[in-house]
């Protein structure tokens, strides 16, 4: 009796036990880690695209400013989203990666997750050595097992193989391969329904096609011919408006207006919601609706004037963009001089005139919620200066700031939509 009662009680624990491990969810997917979901790539709970550059170089360096922001800036410049670099601190005989490689991933993704970048890393570079490979996709496998918020590529002799060996040691991890990968790494052309589980090398893809992944490499070519592809139709047209609508004082200055107090001719949204801004019937450019994102001017600009006059309630929060790029994050690719309703508050790097979360303005004379401010921005190189309401507020170097020295020097001007209500009118600008 005791012996059945025994087994009768040691089965049905049993049956318990497995009754709760079938309940156990799965571990779950980071908010940011890259999985594969019915044949579609996902990064956390959305999906993600990438477009991607070869830029080889960098992680040369620990993921050095000097090396790793330039190249993000060109990327995102052209509209592409994610920097693809080789994996760095290999030994001679590839049986050892470093923690340095380890901390230069972790580098490159915590700058292109701040930037609204992705990161790839070609993990082999450009060996062919079989033994160094084998050696080497074993050693990166153990290293970065437990970083899955980077997609790693695999290609060249073996590749099948090698990614199921890397895959086997660091299964969290994507990986793009020819063979054997979450992602397909594909030499054919998209067609005219790009493939979900396909990154298509060498293939520029266009703005029809902006949901294939894709990965071309760093020449100045395929720059190009990328730039070109994804190209706004606004940024296509001349936009001429009438100068007579400046003062002949300013028109001698060589100002010409880049808004017309009509209609948005000559600027584009980056937003999805095209109800974001309009133009008010007393000739200024007003927040309307959330979605915006931000005007983008349709042509680029390197060194210039700005000048433009805003108003904001107290309490909000805008911005101006400053040689933004086409995609990913404009305040920390090109520049964000921000606008708040801050009257009477002192300086500070997330107040009015600050060069968004870099360096604070040395005055804030903007004027009460609600009232219009004069605002002139010179650009020359690398050289800002800034006068609000008449009164300079910055004159300033950005080579002197570690991160400010490798933003963009070219891009689009940008009104922000930070979902509060500004406006914007009389907006000219110099080139220089």
């Amino acid at each position: 009796m005791t012996t059945y009662f025994f087994r009768a009680t040691l089965a049905l624990t049993f049956a318990v036990l497995l009754g709760l491990a079938c309940t156990v969810p799965a571990a779950a997917i980071g908010e940011k880690e890259f999985h594969v979901l019915d044949g579609v790539l996902m990064r956390g709970e959305d999906t993600a695209e990438i477009h991607a550059i070869y830029a080889p170089d960098a992680g040369q360096g620990g993921g050095s400013n000097e090396t790793m922001l330039p190249a993000m800036a060109k990327i995102a410049s052209v509209g592409a989203n994610t920097i693809c670099f080789d994996l760095t601190e290999i030994s001679e005989d590839g049986s050892h990666v470093s923690a340095t490689a380890l901390r230069t991933v972790r580098t490159i993704y915590d700058r292109a997750d701040t930037q609204g970048m992705r990161v790839m890393v070609n993990v082999l570079g450009n060996s062919t050595d079989p033994t160094w490979r084998r050696n080497a996709i074993k050693a990166a496998a153990k290293r970065l097992r437990n970083e899955p918020r980077v997609l790693y590529l695999i290609d060249g002799p073996n590749a099948g193989d090698l990614t199921d060996m890397f895959k086997s040691k660091a299964p969290r991890c994507m990986v793009v391969s020819p063979r054997n990968g979450d992602l397909r790494l594909s030499k054919d052309a998209p067609g005219d329904t790009p493939d979900t589980a396909s990154l298509y090398a060498d293939h520029v893809v266009g703005r029809d096609d902006a949901e294939a992944h894709f990965l071309l490499d760093g020449s100045p070519e395929s720059y190009t011919a990328l730039d070109n592809a994804l190209m706004h139709p606004s940024e296509k047209e001349t936009w001429n408006h009438d100068p007579a609508i400046l003062s002949k004082a300013e028109q001698a200055e060589g100002f010409v207006p880049i808004f017309n107090g009509k209609d948005l001719s000559g600027w584009r949204y980056h937003g999805d919601n095209e109800n974001g801004f309009n133009v008010d019937p007393y000739g200024f450019i007003q927040w309307r609706e959330e979605g915006g994102t931000a005007l983008l001017s349709a042509k680029r600009y390197g060194d210039f004037t700005l000048r433009i006059e805003y108003k904001i309630l107290s309490g909000g929060n805008s911005g101006i963009f400053l040689r933004a790029p086409r995609d990913c994050r404009q305040s920390y690719i090109g520049m964000e001089f921000q606008l708040r309703g801050d009257h009477g508050i002192p300086p500070g790097e997330d107040q009015t005139g600050a060069l968004y979360m870099q360096h604070a303005a040395d005055a804030n004379p903007s004027n009460p919620g609600g009232e219009w401010n004069a605002l002139e921005i010179t650009l020359k190189g690398m050289h800002i200066k800034a006068i609000l309401n008449d009164v300079v507020i910055h004159d300033y170097d950005l080579t002197e700031h570690e991160d400010l020295a490798y933003r963009n020097q070219r891009g689009f001007i940008g009104l922000q939509d930070h979902n509060d209500y500004v406006c914007f009118r009389n907006i000219r600008i110099k080139e220089l």
